[in-house]
């Protein structure tokens, strides 16, 4: 979740958290996990559904254009995966660092351009960056299950060169009936569930629905700049998790 939420909240963009690609497929329970298989690339057999409580994500992003989910097996408890990922601050992680400021390169020179010349925009940090700072960020806190699941929410438009609001700010009840053309909406969610008698399942997942086809249109185009960006900093938190936790 922190992967993408960091990348535009830190280059000026408050819409923070595009760690997107293709269609989400569907998680089913008969699942082997081999040592040979990378984190979250699970083999896949029979038709249980993996989940036994729904997802708070369904409620306020059942249909959705692009999405992604990162899953990896941690040895810890429930509780303890949770508090650590939820609380995590980002900024302390080098590679991060290194992947925010190469992601914001492009857009500081598109800046110089437009201004001729002048001085670029400076990108404002700040001191620390985790999921429980979203909200100080413009982000919605949509639901939460506590030690378990935690959904944020934002709409916008991540493609413009600053990125702007709906204007009237969507509080968490109308989020899921939002629909005005020419907005992106994001929902961002930390889950972590039981597995076996010690360790647990990380889940971090990202919706976007596009409300009409020209956002559709833009958000490609900008994805295809920023998406790389976002697929590498994905593994790198959750590499820095697991080390906590041991």
């Amino acid at each position: 979740m922190l992967a993408h939420m960091a990348v535009n909240s830190l280059a000026d963009m408050p819409i923070s958290g595009w760690r997107l690609s293709a269609l989400t497929s569907t998680w089913t329970l008969s699942r082997t996990l081999r040592s040979r298989d990378p984190p979250g690339m699970v083999a896949v057999t029979g038709s249980e559904p993996l989940m036994t409580e729904p997802l708070l994500l369904d409620q306020f992003i059942p249909q959705y254009d692009h999405a992604i989910v990162y899953s990896q097996v941690l040895r810890a408890p429930r509780q303890d995966c949770f508090e650590a990922l939820v609380n995590m601050d980002i900024l302390q992680i080098p590679v991060i660092r290194l992947l925010i400021r190469a992601r914001g390169l492009p857009q500081r020179v598109a800046d110089a351009v437009r201004r001729r010349g002048a001085e670029a925009r400076e990108v404002s940090w700040p001191a620390t960056f985790r999921v429980r700072d979203l909200g100080a960020l413009g982000w919605i806190k949509l639901g939460e299950r506590p030690g378990a699941e935690l959904v944020f929410g934002i709409v916008g438009k991540p493609w413009q060169p600053v990125a702007s609001g709906s204007g009237e700010p969507v509080a968490a009840g109308q989020f899921a009936g939002f629909d005005e053309p020419g907005f992106a909406k994001i929902a961002e969610s930390t889950r972590v569930d039981p597995y076996g008698a010690r360790s647990s399942i990380v889940i971090v997942e990202s919706r976007v629905a596009l409300t009409d086809a020209d956002s559709r249109r833009r958000f490609r185009r900008y994805w295809l700049m920023m998406g790389p960006f976002m697929k590498l900093m994905r593994p790198v938190i959750m590499h820095a998790l697991e080390r906590q936790l041991h």
